[in-house]
């Protein structure tokens, strides 16, 4: 009876052994799955900041040479600076709390001692990440309301000039049209008067 006991012992301990590595390991994909989450999402935010500041220079330098609302443009650049200085401070910060967790874990293990220290770098790394996502999108609704403000003012602006033209065009049609109507009855005239002259003379 011992030895089975013991037997049964060893599989329970055995099992349970490899349950808690199959633990692990799964724990520590997710683990890497959100750090490269984390390392695609600060490059975009920092992309597309840097990609939409871009695009509104362009905007206004080529499509739009005397922009309207320009204090919306000029909040969008403000919201995307933020973003990217956010972005960054983030990724310096997260390096941080990296270091204060390896100091933990070190101080943990030199003392035998397995008590949490909280890590304000983690808080700060977590702030500078949602700032940065909510002031890129605010930039982004800022700027998309300067370019449409902007673009319907354009489109205004050639219909405006189409009508425009299209008025002086039918006015200098209409003269043109009255021109050669006078022309004609001024030869009509002469005519007539060379026609009278000729039979008076007979």
């Amino acid at each position: 009876m011992t030895e089975n006991n013991e037997k049964d012992s060893q599989g329970n301990d055995a099992s349970e052994s490899e349950a808690y590595k199959v633990f692990l390991d799964h724990r520590q994909t997710l683990i890497e799955s959100r750090f490269q989450i984390s390392i695609g999402l600060d490059k975009a935010i920092l992309t597309l900041s840097a990609g939409a500041l871009a695009i509104s220079m362009t905007f206004i330098t080529d499509i739009i040479k005397t922009p309207t609302s320009i204090w919306q443009l000029i909040t969008a650049w403000f919201l995307f600076g933020v973003a990217i200085a956010s972005d960054l401070l983030s990724i310096y910060f997260c390096q941080m709390a990296y270091g204060k967790g390896i100091k933990n874990l070190d101080a943990n293990y030199s003392e035998q001692t397995s008590t949490h220290n909280k890590n304000n770098w983690s808080i700060v790394t977590r702030v500078g990440a949602v700032v940065s996502i909510f002031t890129f999108i605010l930039g982004l609704l800022f700027l998309g309301l300067f370019i449409r403000i902007n673009l319907n003012n354009c489109l205004g602006d050639k219909n405006e000039s189409t009508k425009t033209t299209t008025t002086q065009t039918a006015a200098q049609t209409a003269i043109k049209a009255e021109t050669m109507q006078r022309k004609t009855d001024s030869q009509s005239s002469t005519t007539s008067v060379s026609t009278t002259n000729t039979k008076k003379t007979k």
